[in-house]
C-alpha cells in the first residue's frame, strides 16, 4: 500500500485492504448480468412514455423518474462499480486512477440510486392518493407538480454528495441511514393504507351488489305475486261472460 496515498474517505477504504477473489467475482457476476437487462427495459420504457402521449401522465412522469435513474445505475454505476472492485487490487500501481473511479463510482452511486428510492417512494404515495382522493387527485396532483418533485429529487441527492465531501464520511452515513428508513418506512405505511382503501372499495362493491340482488329478487317476487292475484279474476271473468251468453240465449 501506497504510503503517501490521499483520496478522501476512498483512502481508508483500500487501506482495509482488496476484496477477495470470490467477493470480487459475486460482484462482477452479479452486475454483468444485470447491467444489460437494465439498459435495455429502461429504454424500452422510457421509448414507450415518451411516443404515447396518453402515458403523459404524473405517474408516469415520476415511473420516467425513475426509469431514468435505473437506467444510469445501469448504464453508469454498476460499471464503474466493476472497475472500481478491480482496481482495488492494484491500488499500489494505479493509485490516481483508483480515486478518480472510486470518487467517481460514489458520486454516481449516490445520486442515482438516490433517486430511485425517493423515485420509489414517490410513486407509492402517488397511488395513495389517486385511490384515497379519487376525483379530487388530477387537481391534487398534476404533471408540473410531478416534474417538480422530481428535480427536488436529483437536487437533494447532489446535496447529498457536497454533504459527503464537505462534512465527512460519518455524517454522510448517518444521514443516507436516516433517509433509507424513512423512505420504507413511507413506503411500507404507503401500500397498506391502499391496501385497507381496495378492501373498503371490495366491501361497498360487494354491498351494493348484494342490494341490487335482493332487490331484484323482491321485484321478481312481487311480480309473481300480481301475475297470480290476475289469474283468478281472468277466469272469473270468463266464467261470467259465458252465464251472459247462456242467459242471452235462452232469452
Amino acid at each position: 500500500m501506497t504510503n503517501n496515498f490521499s483520496c478522501y474517505f476512498y483512502s481508508t477504504w483500500a487501506q482495509k485492504g482488496p476484496k477477495t477473489q470470490t467477493e470480487f467475482a459475486i460482484i462482477f457476476g452479479l452486475n454483468g448480468i444485470t447491467i444489460l437487462p437494465a439498459i435495455v427495459l429502461n429504454t424500452l420504457v422510457l421509448i414507450s412514455i415518451w411516443r404515447t402521449p396518453a402515458l403523459h401522465t404524473p405517474s408516469m412522469v415520476l415511473m420516467t423518474n425513475l426509469a431514468l435513474s435505473d437506467l444510469a445505475v445501469g448504464a453508469i454505476a454498476q460499471p464503474i462499480m466493476i472497475a472500481y472492485a478491480a482496481l482495488e487490487f492494484e491500488v499500489d500501481n494505479w493509485p490516481r486512477t483508483f480515486c478518480y473511479v472510486a470518487t467517481i463510482f460514489g458520486n454516481a452511486g449516490t445520486v442515482f440510486g438516490g433517486v430511485s428510492m425517493f423515485s420509489l417512494t414517490a410513486i407509492a404515495i402517488d397511488r395513495f392518493l389517486a385511490l384515497h382522493y379519487h376525483l379530487r387527485y388530477p387537481a391534487i396532483v398534476t404533471a408540473k407538480k410531478a416534474i417538480a418533485v422530481c428535480l427536488v429529487f436529483w437536487a437533494f441527492s447532489f446535496f447529498l454528495v457536497a454533504i459527503w465531501y464537505i462534512l465527512g464520511n460519518k455524517i454522510y452515513t448517518l444521514i443516507v441511514n436516516v433517509c433509507i428508513v424513512v423512505l420504507f418506512g413511507i413506503t411500507i405505511v404507503s401500500y397498506f393504507k391502499i391496501y385497507k382503501v381496495i378492501k373498503r372499495h371490495q366491501t361497498q362493491i360487494h354491498v351494493v351488489e348484494s342490494s341490487v340482488t335482493a332487490c331484484g329478487e323482491t321485484g321478481s317476487n312481487a311480480h309473481n305475486t300480481a301475475n297470480t292475484k290476475r289469474l283468478p279474476s281472468r277466469r272469473d271473468e270468463g266464467i261470467a261472460n259465458s252465464d251472459t251468453l247462456h242467459v242471452t240465449g235462452q232469452h
